[in-house]
């Protein structure tokens, strides 16, 4: 189900969003009325998030466009009954929801192990990428301007640009893009 099905023309995403909440909550009622639910693993979970007018260091674009992807984009909710993950506070990547959720019902996973560290996570935008670890998230724009850095335990609402004063740590987590090979030499000249 997709909550953007429900958007209509003249109705709003909270109106959306409450329809969606009521057909999950018919599902469910139709799942206990069967005898599935106590045997079900029920993943409720969402490709992205929304940015509802957040200011940042940066302008960036409505609602999830990112360019560059703010934290509100990237939380997503997850709920998983029963749990699928011995650590529920751990931040996860698409893609480990999707191996966890193929090994649980029995299937082999058909991607190739990630080269991306725990806690790590690269994006792809049309503007930037960016590269978040857990305690830094670099920014680089594509077309050579000054890159963004924030220091997510200082400012997770990513308000103040670090970049200047933490060139170590911009330098450190370009070569580590370079190192997975998602950048090279001729992406990144010309940045301070």
């Amino acid at each position: 189900m997709d909550v953007h099905d429900y958007q209509k023309p003249r109705r709003s995403y909270a109106d959306a969003v409450g329809t969606m909440d009521r057909f999950i909550g018919e599902l469910r009622v139709i799942l206990e009325r069967h005898g599935i639910l106590p045997n079900a693993r029920v993943v409720l979970t969402s490709d992205h998030g929304e940015r509802l007018e957040e200011p940042h260091a940066v302008p960036g674009r409505p609602a999830h466009g990112g360019n560059p992807s703010f934290n509100e984009v990237l939380r997503i909710p997850l709920i998983v009954r029963p749990s699928l993950f011995a650590d529920t506070s751990a931040p996860l990547r698409s893609d480990e929801i999707f191996t966890k959720i193929l090994e649980v019902a029995g299937v082999a996973p058909r991607l190739p192990p990630p080269t991306l560290r725990p806690g790590e996570l690269y994006l792809s935008e049309s503007a930037y990428w960016t590269f978040r670890t857990e305690d830094w998230k670099l920014s680089l724009p594509r077309d050579g301007s000054d890159h963004l850095l924030f220091d997510l335990n200082d400012d997770d609402r990513e308000l103040i640009n670090v970049a200047d004063e933490r060139p170590d740590v911009a330098d450190r987590l370009t070569q580590r893009l370079e190192s997975l090979g998602y950048l090279d030499e001729s992406n990144v000249s010309g940045r301070s």
